[in-house]
């Protein structure tokens, strides 16, 4: 239920009233277009799916590209990622969780 936090947003003389976005991630980007199909007075509606490319961004070191196509070679890239970085083994670990999935790199 967006509309309340709609509502309030148009009593705030601060708040360009012809601006307002909402930003979902992860299942709240499913969430916030929902919300956004019932609140007409929103500006724009970000649907953030959460997840990250292996090849750039925040996963790979800078510069790096990697050619997944061989064999255990994405899985290998994990498993070090993971040794590496406490963020990434959450993030790989609750999104298992959440999808109730095993991987091969636990």
């Amino acid at each position: 239920m967006i509309t309340p936090v709609v509502d309030d947003l148009h009593t705030r003389p601060e708040v360009d009233k012809q601006r307002i976005a909402l930003m979902g991630i992860s299942l709240g980007g499913l969430w916030a277009l929902r919300a956004a199909a019932y609140e007409h007075r929103l500006a724009a509606c970000i649907a953030n799916d959460g997840l990250f490319t292996f090849q750039s961004g925040e996963m790979a070191p800078e510069g790096v590209t990697m050619d997944f196509n061989e064999p255990g070679k994405l899985e290998t890239f994990i498993q070090e990622l993971m040794a590496n970085n406490t963020g990434v083994r959450w993030t790989v670990d609750n999104g298992g969780s959440r999808f109730r999935r095993k991987h091969s790199w636990s």
